[in-house]
């Protein structure tokens, strides 16, 4: 929250703020498994609703 105020971003992720989800990375312990979701597009604005995941071993 203190970052949002100073920053002056959503934590909601209006405005773009959640344009990239990283499931995997060197210092991940476990990778995040998306087993389900969907696409959206409306007009310019599009939509990826994660609906099922899981950590997996690397």
């Amino acid at each position: 929250k203190r970052l949002a105020e100073r920053f002056g971003i959503n934590l909601g992720g209006e405005g773009g703020e959640y344009e990239t989800f990283v499931i995997d990375a060197p210092f991940f312990n476990m990778r995040i498994e998306l087993l389900k979701w969907d696409r959206i597009w409306e007009e310019s604005c599009g939509k990826f609703i994660i609906r099922e995941a899981v950590l997996s071993p690397k």
